[in-house]
């Protein structure tokens, strides 16, 4: 078992549900196994080639691994860091504001009390939203809460008729 680094003391592994899309063998070199896999968040390719390892009897571990997507962000999209050292002024523009991040999640604007209340991490209710605005369907899940600008505030946790700010960014 794995143990927890400050405490020294065994920690249980629970197997989680994930999904493998593809696993493609890109090369062999010797004891050097290069693969692409394209999988579900919670997949630990640490674990894959330890597991490898074990399976094979010989130990098994990284030597790199890059990651070249998540969601909607890939590699096409990436500023190398030397443009970003040259090129100070043009990368300010390639930035995708806050706002826009996590597209899939739910989105409330509020108030600037509500953005007060947001940044303090206090729970917000409809009477912190914009006039006219109403907690989006489902209702629990996650919420970006925006400000009237558009800038992401926090991302709250929807419980019946409020919502619990959970990381705050502000």
């Amino acid at each position: 078992l794995p143990t927890q680094a400050r405490r020294q003391q065994p920690v249980e592994v629970t197997p989680a549900q994930v999904t493998v899309e593809a696993l493609t063998v890109l090369s062999i070199d010797g004891p050097r196994v290069r693969c692409r896999i394209v999988c579900s968040s919670g997949f630990y390719i640490r674990s894959l080639a330890h597991d490898l390892g074990d399976t094979l009897g010989c130990g098994g571990c990284l030597e790199t691994l890059r990651r070249e997507r998540h969601g909607p962000f890939n590699l096409q999209a990436a500023v190398p860091l030397a443009q970003i050292v040259e090129k100070r002024a043009w990368v300010a523009t390639q930035f995708v504001p806050m706002g826009s991040l996590l597209p899939s999640i739910p989105a409330v604007v509020v108030s600037d009390q509500g953005a007060r209340r947001a940044a303090h991490g206090n729970p917000l209710r409809v009477a912190d939203l914009v006039p006219g605005a109403g907690l989006p369907r489902p209702n629990t899940g996650w919420v970006r809460v925006l400000d009237e600008r558009g800038r992401l505030l926090a991302v709250a946790d929807r419980g019946g008729d409020t919502l619990q700010p959970k990381i705050v960014l502000v």
